[in-house]
């Protein structure tokens, strides 16, 4: 008997870590992450507290925490030492090396750091596409899901968990795409979410919202002279800058001439009369916007929108991207949750 009781001992530490630890945790640290000041495009970045930093070493470590405080009790256990004492010393020893671990590396990897961690709903993992199997005559976005069916079904469960993520009494018709920071990838998840959706047999809008470097014509291969800026301006009407592309049911607004004073265009009355319409012809609108932690644009857009869909690079986004971003627009943009981008995946063959 004396010899079974250190192995149920250790099985039932194990099932409360695993049962209990986390949803006890987010309990003592709810709401640690707090709106905090009015939105800014200071360049200088906050610090994450360091309940939030403990908070994320527990999301991403809690197995390693519960194996280490688990070990130190159970060595004290067959040493006939104090449990209790040798428990917090593992307990605290497991602390600190994840905090280590924290400081080497803290960005984003799995879905998991996500909705874990970051306390927001994962709407899909897109698979990496590694420069091995792409074609170096194909550098289309909208050729992936062509090409490369796994991409497709990526998406297409992406399409579905977007749907789901929205609460309101209609269904989701307008939401905009940002990313916390450049290079995540904004562009090539909007442009293929839109595709998505028009395979789908839904009348689809993709609308090039990047104020500053809109680039979605040269995706699709449409003049960009006149578009989206044109309209805010009041120099061309909606129904002229709309373009058909080569998916079928879907149609894009591209940026047309870039303003020197795009800020002034969208805090305007014609952003909102153009939503207006397009929502009259169109199932589905899709707005691709700015980095929020770079301009002010996604505010603007999301506001007059259903949601907002983040875009997150897997080993590129930070937690403290994903705090400062979250702060910067909670309450005035209804956030339905983000995408992960550059996921690795063994389903990666062309």
């Amino acid at each position: 008997m004396g010899e079974v009781a250190p192995a149920i001992y250790f099985l039932c530490m194990i099932d409360f870590v695993k049962g209990n630890f986390t949803c006890i945790l987010n309990f003592l640290l709810k709401g640690s992450i707090k709106k905090r000041g009015k939105m800014t495009t200071s360049s200088k970045s906050r610090k994450l507290t360091v309940k939030e930093d403990i908070k994320i070493v527990f999301c991403r470590h809690v197995a390693a925490i519960g194996i280490i405080t688990i070990s130190f009790g159970a060595f004290a256990f067959f040493l006939q030492r104090n449990v209790l004492i040798y428990g917090a010393m593992g307990f605290a020893f497991s602390i600190a090396l994840g905090y280590l671990l924290r400081s080497l590396d803290s960005t984003i990897k799995t879905s998991e750091d996500i909705e874990s961690c970051a306390n927001m709903p994962c709407l899909g993992n897109i698979s990496l596409i590694k420069k091995e199997f792409k074609d170096k005559n194909d550098n289309s976005s909208t050729s992936y899901q062509r090409n490369y069916s796994y991409v497709s079904e990526d998406f297409k469960k992406a399409e579905t968990l977007i749907l789901n993520s929205y609460s309101g009494e209609e269904p989701l018709k307008t939401f905009v795409i940002s990313s916390f920071i450049p290079k995540e990838g904004k562009s090539f998840m909007a442009t293929n979410i839109a595709i998505a959706f028009a395979n789908s047999g839904e009348e689809t809008l993709l609308i090039d919202g990047d104020m500053r470097k809109g680039s979605l014509n040269k995706i699709f291969n449409i003049d960009r002279d006149k578009g989206l800026s044109n309209a805010l301006a009041g120099a061309s009407l909606f129904h002229e800058v709309v373009v058909p592309t080569e998916v079928d049911n879907l149609s894009l607004l591209p940026l047309g001439a870039v303003s020197p004073n795009p800020i002034k265009l969208l805090k305007g009355s014609k952003i909102k009369d153009i939503l207006s319409e397009a929502r009259t012809k169109f199932k589905k609108i899709i707005i691709d916007t700015s980095p929020v932690l770079s301009v002010t644009d996604a505010l603007f857009f999301g506001s007059e929108c259903d949601g907002l869909v983040f875009v997150a690079k897997a080993g590129v986004t930070s937690f403290q991207h994903i705090t400062e971003a979250k702060q910067m627009i909670e309450g005035k943009v209804n956030i339905l949750g983000a995408l992960l981008n550059g996921v690795e995946s063994k389903k990666g063959k062309h």
